[in-house]
């Protein structure tokens, strides 16, 4: 990721369909309004040196690409370290050299979170490393698209178990170390899908709907303890995982800036 990548929250929009003439016209009112790309670029990277997280500690999860890993440079250039943790350890290793190329420091985890016994394994890691955590940020996901008719019970379990049960124990088990020090900032990641339909994302539209409840719920459960809680509604993303017209071939392709969509 490049220095200064931008982090742009998605609007929760009522419309089914995504708006390629708007995504044009955005990406360049960006053009127009700071005289091209590197200048704005520039214009963002400024705002780092306000943004300051210097020694904070972050847990990201799903941060071996997409989303997660430009979370995970991002927060290592406002100066935080970071815990990186997904189900493949090499993508994670090369995430974590370009942590170290900022000079932050960076520790490596492979999880899969739908095993909860594996999420209390991350406590035990983290605490063998540090002795605090500052920020989650629950990243983690899968999606399958296709018609709610055809989804597999292995297709439902694979979904809820990541992307909800998952990160819900997440929250619960990195949070209890939070709580021990009376501060923390959770962050769930959630999508304009928990508003917005289209077809084939009933399940994972679902999961999303349920996190924006779920982190309303902890966010006034655990606010006495110092920890707040948001969620955080990404619109489309061009990223490795998930390419937009593949799985949407009615929508026309919309012209995709290289960052990723994701706020603090």
């Amino acid at each position: 990721m490049p220095a200064g990548t931008l982090f742009a929250v998605g609007i929760l929009s009522n419309s089914n369909q995504f708006s390629a003439k708007y995504c044009d016209s955005w990406y360049s009112s960006l053009n127009s309004a700071f005289g091209g790309e590197k200048r704005w670029r520039n214009k963002v990277h400024d705002h780092y040196k306000k943004f300051d997280l210097t020694n904070k500690v972050a847990v990201i999860t799903g941060a071996s690409e997409g989303i997660g890993r430009d979370m995970a440079i991002g927060l290592a250039e406002a100066g935080a370290d970071i815990i990186i943790c997904s189900r493949r350890e090499e993508k994670l290793l090369e995430v974590k050299k370009s942590i170290e190329k900022i000079g932050r420091k960076a520790e490596t985890y492979a999880i899969d979170i739908q095993n909860v016994s594996e999420i209390e394994g991350l406590k035990a890691f983290i605490k063998a490393k540090t002795d605090k955590v500052d920020i989650l940020i629950n990243n983690a996901g899968y999606a399958v698209t296709k018609p709610a008719w055809d989804v597999s019970e292995n297709d439902w379990d694979s979904m809820v178990d990541t992307g909800f049960k998952g990160l819900f124990f997440c929250c619960q088990v990195v949070g209890s170390i939070m709580r021990e020090h009376g501060y923390g900032k959770i962050i769930n990641l959630s999508s304009t899908f928990s508003r917005s339909i289209v077809p084939g994302r009933s399940v994972y539209a679902g999961i999303k709907a349920g996190i924006d409840h779920l982190t309303e719920a902890l966010a006034m459960e655990w606010a006495p303890h110092g920890i707040r809680v948001n969620a955080l509604a990404p619109t489309a993303v061009n990223t490795p995982s998930r390419q937009v017209t593949s799985h949407f071939p009615h929508i026309k392709k919309p012209h995709f800036p290289t960052f990723s969509s994701a706020s603090l």
